[in-house]
């Protein structure tokens, strides 16, 4: 098996999926879920860069990560890790006295 360590970070579009190159990968697939959820979805298939931004994530939820490195015949997977996303909150003004 073929191990690949991931890291989660918030950014301004939603959460950033970051991963270690495994050069044998073909492509990476990312897989989500929800804290509460049952089952990971596939959420993204990315070839040629180790980095995915997941947009479709709502304020205060938190998520679970996996990436799956694609390899001909060899089972690869990285660990899985969780993150909570949350968005700055907007100045809409500011009061001088």
């Amino acid at each position: 098996m073929i191990h690949t360590t991931i890291g989660l970070d918030n950014v301004t579009d939603g959460i950033e999926v970051t991963w270690t190159d495994v050069k044998e990968a073909r492509e990476y697939r990312i897989y989500r879920k929800a804290f509460g959820e049952s089952n990971f979805v596939c959420i993204a298939v990315v070839k040629d860069k180790t980095i995915y931004v997941d947009a479709a994530v709502e304020n205060g939820a938190s998520y679970c990560y996996y990436v799956a490195p694609q390899v001909a015949d060899v089972k690869a997977m990285t660990n899985v890790e969780a993150q909570m996303y949350l968005v700055a909150p907007k100045i809409e003004k500011l009061w001088n006295n």
